[in-house]
């Protein structure tokens, strides 16, 4: 199995959420004269970092069927999973490369 470093980072967001409501209901309590940011700062931060993550899947939801139709439709040649599809291609790039 395969470690997906996406789902863990959802995973947690509800966890991210709570240390940033923590922080917030912490410093207001601790430090009410020298407020350092407002509710409305913390719900700012909360709902970016939650939009980001939406916007994160959606993206990967449009583009990965893109890509495998390309891929399916238009590749040009494939080349089996052999020790030379490891070699010979940073070979032509850095033939390339030097031109």
């Amino acid at each position: 199995m395969q470690f997906d470093a996406e789902l863990l980072l959802l995973a947690m967001a509800p966890v991210f959420l709570a240390c940033i409501g923590w922080e917030a209901w912490h410093v207001s309590r601790t430090r009410p004269a020298g407020r350092l940011y407002s509710w409305r700062d913390t719900l700012c931060n909360a709902s970016l970092a939650l939009m980001q993550q939406a916007a994160d899947k959606l993206a990967w939801l449009a583009i990965i069927p893109v890509y495998a139709s390309f891929y399916e439709q238009y590749r040009i040649h494939t080349w089996p999973a052999t020790w030379l599809s490891f070699v010979v291609p940073p070979l032509i790039m850095r033939s390339t490369r030097s031109a």
